[in-house]
């Protein structure tokens, strides 16, 4: 699929890029609200090469593209499509709902790649296994059994750094507060059920190996502590 193609179409048969108010995406579709809807060519949008389907819904038009849809978003982002422009003017007029599940897809559709690659790994190693084609205990296998396992296991890294792109924040700082939730001298901690203190306050002994949550709230409050001493310093 050429990708800088399919943006190109797709945004010439929404009105072009100063007809969109509100661009976002998910992990199969984008998302656009135009400024005038009689603007869109939505049987020329279905012919193009690439684009399965376009859907209306309520006041929303999406148009499903599949799994490449991140490719095609940032290809439209370099004709000219700010997304955290519009993404601020329309922000007021989303419910909380919708603010949410947007948060959470655009925090999980940066990494489906990696952990998709994880999960097909582990497949092809269950069938080496199954077909006798290499041994479970092999010094091989072993080694990407662990590769396949890196993705789940450093998840809190990974989720940190999408969150950061998400929330237009440090995105190394992020990935040093999900680092920190699966240190080895934490770990440690949780191994042994040592008390572990932050200023007098109890921190729960629990294992954040492939959590997400705790990244996403680390994350999410950091942008805030970020905005506040940018404000100050400056």
């Amino acid at each position: 699929m050429d990708y800088k193609n399919v943006a190109r179409e797709i945004l010439e048969n929404v009105g072009g890029a100063e007809n969109v108010e509100h661009l976002t995406n998910c992990a199969t579709r984008l998302r656009f609200t135009l400024y005038d809807n009689d603007l869109i060519n939505t049987e020329q949008l279905n012919k193009i090469d690439g684009v399965i389907n376009v859907v209306k819904s309520g006041m929303q038009y999406q148009i499903i593209i599949g799994p490449n849809v991140g490719n095609v978003m940032m290809e439209i982002e370099n004709m000219g499509i700010s997304v955290k422009g519009v993404e601020q003017k329309k922000a007021a007029k989303h419910s909380r709902l919708d603010r949410f599940f947007d948060v959470i897809s655009g925090i999980f559709t940066p990494i489906i790649p990696a952990l998709t690659a994880a999960g097909m790994l582990k497949a092809v190693l269950v069938l080496l296994d199954f077909f006798n084609l290499l041994g479970a205990t092999s010094s091989t296998y072993l080694f990407f059994e662990f590769v396949s396992d890196s993705a789940f296991y450093f998840l809190p890294i990974f989720v940190a750094i999408s969150t950061a792109m998400k929330f237009k924040t440090n995105l190394f700082i992020a990935g040093i507060l999900g680092a920190a939730l699966i240190h080895p001298t934490f770990v440690e901690y949780v191994a042994k059920g040592d008390s572990v203190s932050l200023f007098g306050l109890d921190v729960p002994l629990v294992s954040y190996i492939s959590g997400v949550i705790p990244s996403i709230l680390a994350v999410w409050f950091m942008s805030y502590v970020e905005r506040f001493a940018d404000h100050v310093s400056t």
